[in-house]
Parts: C-alpha cells; structure tokens; sequence
C-alpha cells in the first residue's frame, strides 16, 4: 500500500510538472511600450516618416560634360541638354566654364512620384503629367543657375505614356514640410512644349524641379474630399498617404488633420477611379496599404478605411513600380 502511495505521488508530481511546461509555453510575451498614437503639428526631422521618405527615395543620377560656352549633351535617363553661350553662371554672376558636374532624375512613372513624395498640383489646380524632371549643375560644388535673359532647351523621352498636347513647363516650389506646389513658368519664350523624336523639348530658366503638365480636364462644380481613416498607431509623424488617378497621370499628397488624426485630400473631381496608398515606418517594419474606390458626386467628405499590413521595403517599391 504504501508502495502504491508513492507511485501515486510520483504520477502526480509528473503530470504537474508537465502542466507547468504546459502554461510556460502558452505564456504570452511582455511588451515593452506601446505603440505611437500622438498626431503632432511639428515632425522632427529624426521622425519616422523621414526615414521612410529616405528610404523610399530614388538616388538621382550622376552625370558630367565639358561647357566650353556651348553645349549640347546627352545626360542621365537620355535627358538632352542644349546650353548656349554665356546661358550659365556662378552664384557670383561670373560665367561658367570648363567641366560641370550634374544629378538628373526623370520621373514619368506614378509610383515613382510616390517614391519621390513628389506631387502634380498646382495651386490646388490637379495637373496631368508628361514628366517631371530634376536636374542640378554644378562646378566646384557651386551650384550654377540659368543666366538672366538666357533659357537652355531640354528633352526628354517618353516612356509609354501617351503623348499630350497643349502642356506647359512648370517649376517647384516646396514647402519647409516638403509638399510640391507647381507654379506654371510665366515666361512665355520659356513655356512653350512640343512632341520630338518619340520625346518632349522644351526652354527653361529655371533649374532643378522642372514638369511638363497641364491641367486636369474636369467638372469642377461636382467635387468631393477622402478622408483617410488609418489604425491608431498610424500617425503623421510615420505614415504618407496619396492618391493616384487611374485614368489619368496624376498623383497628390494627402494632408495630415491633426486634430480629426486623419489624412485628408484636397478637392477632387467627381466619379473618378483613384487608388488610395498609405506608406509608414514603426520601428524597423515598413507598412503598405491601398485600395481602390471612385470619388463620390456629393460635394462632400467621402470616408475611406485603409488598414496597411507588414511588407519588406523591397514588395512595396515593386508594388509602386506597378502603378
């Protein structure tokens, strides 16, 4: 009997111990903090969200040519320059020469523009794109500029976009919180594009943001406003939101409302297909959502739920690339 006892209390003591094994594995992880919820007026420039604009950011194109007072080069992405005599200058007014040094970036993909955080509006006008371009020169690490009087001639291919007509050239203007504003150039001699060899061309006077454009053809009288609602830990101080029209080449920043702790568009036409991306960055995880939906006719807020869901930085620049 007293064997039996202590078998007994031996099987006990095996079967409590297991449960305890048991509990220990189904224990659930202590979390350390909490995620990010606070929507803020002022993002610091250690933020979230400008890591995931750097991240995100395509590297502009180095390129080089001789300027002996003329030129007409060949640069990155078959952007052709074609420079006349005194048309560059130093920041002290004294006329370039020698070897100048460039970055260049072309930008006709929508995807792209997202990547860029760079957006086709103009003064709240939504503008239809051929292509936006960027293009610095520099000597000596000196910034050079278009001399006053003087334009330069550009052209740039067309890649799979339909060609269009009536466009104008506009330059960038960007805010401290980086929100391109395009203002059309008011210089008639240096607003003037036309088709070229399957590409565009076109004078400026201005460097570096420039875009070919025109404004959007639509129904201005019927308008609505998206109104983006994102899980709590999806702020402004993490997160991006755009719109990209699937008709046409059009792509906008969505705007932070602090208060509401929403994105907000600006006014958009009515009975469009549009395609709503939220980029964010928490910790080390990047984070993509997206959907379609078709503006609504009610002259109104129109709410839409976007819930983005982990993905590498690698998925979401392919996803980018389809747009």
């Amino acid at each position: 009997m007293k064997k039996n006892s202590i078998v007994i209390i031996g099987l006990c003591f095996f079967v409590l111990q297991s449960c305890q094994k048991n509990i220990d594995i189904v224990e659930p992880s202590i979390f350390v903090g909490s995620p990010d919820t606070a929507w803020v007026t002022t993002i610091p420039n250690n933020s979230q969200l400008a890591s995931l604009k750097t991240n995100l950011a395509i590297s502009f194109t180095a390129d080089s040519f001789v300027y002996n007072n003329i030129a007409t080069t060949n640069t990155a992405a078959n952007v052709t320059l074609a420079i006349p005599a005194n048309a560059l200058v130093k920041g002290n007014g004294l006329a370039a020469n020698g070897t100048v040094n460039g970055q260049t970036q072309l930008l006709q993909k929508k995807g792209d523009f997202i990547r860029m955080n760079v957006q086709t509006i103009s003064n709240n006008i939504l503008l239809t794109y051929a292509g936006a371009l960027y293009k610095n020169l520099k000597q000596n690490d000196s910034a050079l500029q278009i001399a006053q009087g003087k334009k330069i001639e550009i052209k740039f291919p067309n890649s799979n976009i339909a060609f269009q007509q009536n466009l104008q050239v506009y330059h960038a203007s960007v805010s401290n919180d980086g929100y391109f504003n395009w203002l059309a150039n008011t210089d008639s001699a240096t607003n003037t594009v036309t088709t070229v060899n399957n590409g565009y061309q076109f004078n400026t006077n201005k460097l570096p943001w420039l875009q070919v454009a025109k404004p959007m053809e639509v129904n201005t009288s019927t308008q609505t406003v998206i109104k983006i609602k994102l899980p709590p830990n999806y702020t402004n101080s993490n997160t991006a939101a755009f719109i990209v029209f699937n008709d046409v080449n059009c792509v906008v920043n969505c705007k932070a409302d602090v208060d509401a702790k929403k994105f907000i568009s600006p006014a958009l036409p009515a009975n469009k297909s549009i395609t709503i991306v939220v980029l964010s960055k928490q910790v080390t995880d990047y984070y993509l959502g997206y959907t379609q939906t078709i503006t609504t006719n009610t002259n109104s807020m129109q709410e839409v739920i976007v819930t983005p869901t982990l993905k590498p930085l690698s998925n979401i620049n392919s996803y980018l690339s389809t747009l």
